[in-house]
């Protein structure tokens, strides 16, 4: 598992305050489409987060994709080994500073006022724990085939998370 003491970060970054967001990455070989993922999260017009990618051990140019980034609200951590999702996402909860917590797959994009939308909502309903959104789905050329519904109701998405987590 990383050391989250060796996560590689702006000095100083921990002691700044608390993001309201942190749009946590997990990622294994995805140079191809790491870019892209990030710039969806840099381009946001809410503004206050971290974007903590997690590294599970690629062995592609992924690192060189994230080091042309110099925007201090990225977090790089790197797992030693391959973790798989799971752990990734484990230690991803374990990482993140934020009040919200917001997940994107390394191969997807953020739409536009996404956090802006979703944190809105969320302050005015305390009582909400959770909130999603329904997928455009593109293909590797950048066309769209379709869309990707994801549960709306209480107990429909109570028993979609009895199997996946997204």
């Amino acid at each position: 598992m990383a050391d989250p003491s060796s996560a590689q970060q702006p000095e100083g970054f921990l002691s700044t305050p608390a993001p309201k967001v942190s749009v946590c990455v997990p990622f294994y070989n995805r140079a191809r489409y790491l870019g892209a993922a990030i710039d969806s999260v840099l381009s946001q017009d809410y503004r206050d987060f971290e974007l903590l990618l997690i590294d599970d051990g690629s062995t592609d140019e992924s690192a060189a994709v994230i080091g042309g980034y110099s925007d201090p609200r990225i977090r790089l951590v790197r797992n030693d080994t391959n973790l798989g999702i799971p752990g990734t996402r484990n230690l991803a909860l374990e990482l993140a500073r934020g009040e919200y917590l917001a997940w994107l797959d390394s191969d997807d994009r953020m739409a536009s006022g996404r956090l802006r939308r979703q944190v809105r909502f969320l302050d005015r309903h305390p009582d909400v724990a959770m909130v999603g959104g329904w997928l455009r789905r593109f293909d590797d050329e950048g066309r769209f085939f379709g869309i990707q519904s994801k549960p709306l109701v209480h107990e429909q998405l109570r028993a979609t998370l009895l199997f996946r987590t997204s």
